[in-house]
């Protein structure tokens, strides 16, 4: 009788490749259709109760929860000073951009600024390893504080469009002037 050729395995790069295929696949992962969205205010009023909020510096008249004063992409809040200021933070998200907004927090903080910025959980990430979690000490780094929500947050959407709800949760980074001999604990560890 003929023997029939049975395959042992697929080799590993199939397999890789066929996850590699599923998550670029619009189903698994849709693609914004948006950049900026709006903070609902049952998220924004309990974070200004706590801080009062003195600046918004990644708004736009749609969407700024400090009309008072706030930065639009034309005023450009990454080249502005948020000297003193206490800031809130809902930027563009797009790795690059967050980043960037990361980057303004930790030097503002030496001019005794406090940013609050509202980013997606994406705890994988260059920017979230590079700005806000040391790994080798497996904590916030030095005047960094996260908090994690329970539920994903709808946002508000820019005009003409909807929110149909969102794919991914979000995180608070708080960050804050590092004063010597001051020491902020962990919120996971205690320490």
């Amino acid at each position: 009788s003929a023997r029939r050729a049975v395959p042992r395995h697929r080799p590993p790069t199939y397999f890789m490749n066929s996850l590699l295929a599923e998550s670029r696949s619009p189903g698994y992962m849709p693609e914004a259709k948006s950049t900026e969205w709006g903070t609902p205010w049952h998220i924004f009023n309990p974070l200004h109760n706590e801080f009062s909020f003195t600046l918004d510096v990644a708004a736009r008249k749609w969407n700024t929860k400090i009309p008072e004063r706030y930065f639009t992409p034309e005023l450009n809040g990454l080249g502005q000073s948020w000297r003193g200021e206490t800031a809130w933070c809902n930027p563009p998200y797009g790795a690059d951009n967050i980043a960037l907004w990361l980057q303004k927090a930790s030097r503002e903080r030496e001019h005794g600024t406090t940013t609050v910025l509202l980013l997606p959980s994406t705890t994988e990430t260059k920017w979230f390893h590079h700005h806000v979690w040391d790994a080798q000490a497996n904590r916030a780094r030095p005047g960094v504080e996260l908090r994690f929500f329970e539920k994903r947050i709808t946002f508000i959407a820019p005009p003409g469009m909807t929110s149909t709800g969102n794919v991914k949760g979000s995180i608070l980074v708080i960050v804050r002037p590092v004063i010597p001999g001051v020491h902020l604990p962990c919120h996971f560890c205690g320490q």
